[in-house]
């Protein structure tokens, strides 16, 4: 018998509101390689060197207290596209480097996810990984994280 408890899905309104509060806190991260100007969301465009966040199923609730707040967490990934590397796995390396970075970053920088909301800790839930190929050769990697966070606390 599986005793895990089914996931809540919190409000539309909080997991959008932590959705662009990830967006503006990961454009803070120091190391954004030259000639990305911005770390979008969802979308990097085809024969493209960029960063994107990506929301993995949005925030959920985690525990409910007594006093009406709420524990949640909010899984993202961030992936970077690279230019095709040819044969280079410095590049490679190079690009698992910039993300596992990041979520060394991001455990030491936590966002503001706005008003009533207090993050409590990030966690690297994998360290980065190739992910796959496109047709014109650009290779995408990604690190996935974890943040827990409470609400009305």
């Amino acid at each position: 018998m599986n005793s895990e408890k089914p996931k809540i899905l919190a409000s539309n309104a909080e997991s959008t509101d932590i959705d662009r509060c990830i967006m503006v806190w990961a454009n803070q991260f120091p190391r954004i390689p030259s000639g990305i100007t911005l770390i979008k969301y969802e979308y990097i465009a085809a024969k493209t060197v960029g960063l994107a966040v990506s929301a993995v199923q949005g925030a959920y609730i985690t525990k409910k207290y007594i006093c009406g707040g709420h524990e949640g967490e909010y899984s993202f990934e961030l992936h970077y596209q690279i230019a095709p590397p040819g044969t280079s796995d410095s590049k490679r390396l190079d690009a698992v480097e910039l993300l596992n970075s990041f979520g060394d970053w991001a455990r030491e920088n936590l966002p503001d996810i706005g008003e009533g909301r207090k993050p409590i800790r990030m966690d690297i839930t994998s360290r980065a990984a190739y992910l796959g190929r496109t047709n014109d050769l650009y290779e995408d990697y990604l690190i996935p994280l974890k943040l827990t966070y409470e609400v009305n606390v």
